[in-house]
């Protein structure tokens, strides 16, 4: 995982709108449609749902567990593992799905499954099976999405217990878009995974590889509640990519993600990331300043819980720094801003190069910056908290501080250009900076520092700027 991959990780809720959607089934699929050979389970492709083929077009459904393909997968008790259910049709514009997992008689839930992005909810029936002893779980749409492409997100916690093979089925819609239920292409998928029943590896954390989540120019210090990235070995099985932050009961950022916590001076943190050799995550509140101990888990919470050796990391009262699009050695990066508060991103023209669209920022234009480790604000969210779903009314959180500069190459901007310093409403850690661009700013790279409290980010950071064609 490239280290600009942790910015589009902490951010994808605000950078990236949801496609655009005309609705199919506005509710998502009906509760026991995906088409599994379970007691009581039908399909979708019915008058009630979709009428069309069963899997005879020229695409496919499939199933990935911790970006592995299924049949790769094993689990491990209690684990939460992100999901993608994923459809392709070269004929289909508009996508919908159901997934649910069954025990090995098909009769009861295995696990159970938890939305990961909006367009994604979770059913629940004790109406389908009738040799079930509880009710059943459907992962669905929400709403229906367009593009090449469907694929949707959620985690599944796996059983508590080895409980032996766990049958998944999944049915994918492939719509064609006329806004009626006929003309679709349902395909339909079934796998089943085994316990992973392999010793675990005990996990290791490379010397110095305790960093803030920024990248380049490389910051070995942290926070409470900035965001950190970890790197060594073991973290994970061999293929795993869980790069989806699960929410416990409370929506909070959980503490535990493929099997994996972090525990910084006995204190759980909440996980963004993980795979094999890097973790991402948020730190926790601790009670003082200095040397902390961060400690990875593999398979924690369970009688194969293993524990890493102790590693150091130095705890400041503030130590901020921008995250950026892209990480070069040298510390010369382009920082994760918007136009305005999006959704249009700030950056040299083609900066990006899967086919999302940048433009330098203008003379005297008014820009959000990306950061962490900016201390504490006020009100104050605990670790994990995302301000908007803790207070939808006010999400806004500015530094409990006074004392912030921020210049643009090299020019101080006057305290009325600075409009806010605090917590991005979307997510756990994430710190946002609303500031106007100098009107004498010239066009090219300007270098940008915030100072709170007398510390300094890091020098090399920057945004491009250019002035509108016609003017100058």
């Amino acid at each position: 995982m490239k280290l600009q991959a942790v910015v589009f990780t902490v951010l994808s809720t605000l950078l990236l709108s949801w496609p655009g959607f005309l609705l199919s089934r506005e509710d998502g699929a009906p509760a026991g449609a995906t088409g599994g050979d379970f007691p009581g389970e039908g399909g979708c492709a019915q008058s009630s749902c979709h009428v069309g083929q069963v899997n005879t077009g020229p695409g496919r459904v499939s199933i990935l567990l911790g970006g592995m393909p299924i049949g790769e997968y094993r689990y491990r008790p209690g684990e939460i593992m992100p999901v993608e259910v994923r459809i392709e049709d070269p004929n289909a514009l508009r996508w919908g799905f159901a997934l649910t997992a069954r025990t090995t008689d098909g009769c009861d839930l295995a696990g159970s499954f938890a939305a990961a992005e909006p367009r994604v909810q979770v059913k629940q029936s004790d109406k389908i099976s009738p040799c079930a002893s509880a009710p059943l779980q459907w992962a669905t749409h929400r709403l229906p999405k367009t593009g090449e492409i469907g694929s949707f997100l959620m985690h599944w916690t796996a059983p508590s217990e080895d409980i032996g093979r766990v049958r998944f089925a999944a049915a994918g819609n492939a719509a064609n878009g006329d806004g009626r239920h006929t003309g679709d292409v349902v395909y339909t998928i079934e796998a089943s995974v085994e316990a992973d029943t392999a010793v675990v590896a005990q996990p290791s954390i490379n010397e110095g590889g305790i960093v803030l989540a920024t990248g380049t120019p490389v910051v070995r210090a942290a926070t409470a509640h900035a965001l950190v990235t970890i790197y060594g070995q073991e973290f994970a099985r061999s293929g795993v990519a869980a790069l989806v932050a699960a929410l416990d009961n409370s929506g909070r950022v959980s503490t535990q993600l493929a099997g994996t916590c972090v525990e910084i001076d006995g204190e759980r943190s909440p996980l963004l990331a993980v795979l094999p050799h890097q973790i991402n995550l948020q730190v926790p509140h601790l009670g003082g300043l200095g040397p902390a101990s961060v400690v990875v888990v593999r398979s924690c919470g369970t009688t194969n819980e293993v524990r890493s050796q102790p590693r150091p990391v130095d705890i400041a009262a503030t130590v901020p720094a921008f995250f950026h699009f892209v990480n070069r050695d040298d510390g010369r990066n382009p920082i994760a801003a918007l136009h305005g508060g999006g959704p249009g991103l700030v950056g040299a023209a083609g900066l990006l190069s899967e086919g999302v669209e940048t433009s330098p920022a203008a003379p005297g234009e008014t820009i959000s910056l990306f950061g962490t480790g900016f201390g504490p604000t006020r009100p104050s969210y605990e670790a994990g908290e995302i301000p908007q779903y803790v207070n939808a009314d006010n999400p806004l959180a500015p530094l409990a501080t006074q004392s912030v500069r921020v210049s643009f190459g090299g020019m101080e901007l006057p305290g009325e250009d600075i409009f806010y310093v605090g917590l991005a409403p979307c997510c756990a850690g994430l710190y946002q900076l609303v500031a106007r661009v100098p009107e004498s700013a010239a066009d090219g790279d300007l270098g940008v520092r915030i100072v709170i409290d007398g510390v300094s980010s890091p020098e090399g950071p920057y945004i491009t700027v250019a002035r509108p064609l016609g003017e100058g």
